[in-house]
């Protein structure tokens, strides 16, 4: 018989390391039935009860909503009877059984599996300095956070070759395609604060030659669709361009920065592209 020897892996990172900021945070009056279909539409197996502070009052998992679910239906009870009852037994805030075990930013991974075997949970909420909800970490986290650990190691065994990083060419302009007419503008060059939708309206303004670019999240009258290829927002304007006698050839635009999160304003480019 064959012993395999075990690979040694620390347990040092913190809960803030690998924590998952992907969670479902749910108040205490939500009924089984809807925090039972939030669960369907995801891939959670938990919802986290919390007050209107974020804090977190109890943990449920899929299979005590299903148990609490399946026990009403063979054990329906009067209409008036329910309706009378002021303890509400169908909402989340009722079914928790036992307060929850959370787990803070800084502690350390091991505690947790410790925590987890202790208690027989599969996943504990993290809190921050103030206990308020703010991650989540279960066993798919500690699973992957040794996955990586043990991929790592051999690492240090080899000389491993990085590249010399070329400079980064300068951001492409914002221009109008001159084979279709269609509007291209880079990722790159619209700012965070700007909402891109699925629709736009264009507008022109004649003495400046500026472009005006509206998202909108509905099509309305006069509404393109707004398309993504590669790192662009891809927007058909061969109407516009036809309409407003915008020149498209060796055409380039920069993109104005501006407040409102609905709207780019797209200024001719000196000297072309």
């Amino acid at each position: 018989m064959s012993v395999v020897a075990e690979p040694a892996v620390e347990l040092t990172a913190t809960v803030e390391e690998v924590m998952s900021t992907d969670f479902l945070s749910v108040p205490p009056t939500m009924s089984a039935a809807e925090g039972a279909n939030q669960l369907a539409d995801s891939r959670h197996r938990h919802l986290f009860v919390v007050d209107g502070d974020q804090r977190v009052i109890g943990v449920l998992s899929n299979r005590e909503i299903l148990k609490f679910l399946v026990d009403s239906l063979s054990d329906p009870k009067d209409e008036a009877e329910a309706a009378s009852n002021d303890s509400r037994p169908w909402e989340l805030g009722n079914l928790i059984q036992r307060k929850p075990i959370t787990a803070e930013k800084g502690t350390a991974i091991a505690g947790v599996a410790v925590a987890m075997t202790t208690y027989s949970v599969s996943c504990l909420p993290v809190l921050d300095e103030q206990q308020r909800l703010v991650g989540s970490v279960g066993i798919n986290e500690l699973l992957r956070h040794l996955g990586r650990q043990l991929d790592a190691a051999p690492e240090e065994e080899f000389c491993l070759f990085t590249p010399k990083q070329e400079a980064k060419k300068p951001q492409t302009p914002a221009f109008f395609r001159k084979a279709n007419g269609a509007l291209v503008i880079p990722k790159a060059n619209v700012a965070e604060n700007v909402e891109v939708q699925a629709h736009c309206v264009l507008g022109f303004d004649q003495p400046t030659g500026r472009v005006l670019v509206k998202f909108i999240k509905e099509q309305e009258a006069g509404a393109r669709k707004v398309t993504i290829d590669a790192d662009n927002y891809v927007i058909h304007a061969s109407d516009f361009t036809s309409h407003f006698d915008v020149k498209t050839q060796g055409a380039a635009y920069d993109v104005v920065k501006t407040r409102l999160a609905s709207y780019l304003i797209l200024a001719p480019k000196s000297g072309g592209r």
